[in-house]
């Protein structure tokens, strides 16, 4: 009897995930520390006080809180990545899904013009297909 052999994920394709899910943590973070600091008072350690300030006023509270949110599923996808991998393609969906609402939601900010958007949307896709095209990344290893 000739055994079909399972697929195993290389060690680029995993390395390559969790490469892709660090750089995809690094703009929400940063746009969470900065949000939090404006919101906590602390606008003298943002990178440009006066204009974080008139940014995060300007801002729809809906575009602020998607970093936040991001910031807390992106570090759930890394665990999810290494310890129950069938779970790093939903949430990184839900993640899309909610870097697409705040970004569609602060695309009306005249004082938000960074290319940030796209990306996070880059490397969003680039997880996607991933994930998508090695099913092997999205099951257990042994």
């Amino acid at each position: 009897m000739s055994r079909t052999p399972q697929l195993q994920p290389t060690r680029l394709a995993h390395a390559s995930v969790t490469a892709l899910l660090l750089a995809q943590l690094v703009l929400p973070l940063f746009f969470t520390i900065q949000i939090l600091l404006v919101w906590v008072g602390a606008d003298s350690f943002t990178v440009s006080p006066e204009r974080v300030h008139v940014m995060v006023r300007e801002t729809p509270l809906l575009a602020l809180i998607a970093p936040i949110l991001r910031s807390g599923l992106i570090p759930a996808m890394l665990y999810t990545h290494h310890r129950s991998p069938r779970w790093t393609l939903p949430l990184l969906l839900c993640s899309m899904v909610v870097h697409i609402i705040g970004w569609t939601a602060i695309i009306g900010n005249p004082y938000f013009s960074a290319p940030t958007g796209y990306i996070t949307l880059t490397l969003g896709s680039t997880l996607l297909i991933l994930l998508v095209l090695n099913p092997a990344l999205r099951k257990p290893r042994v």
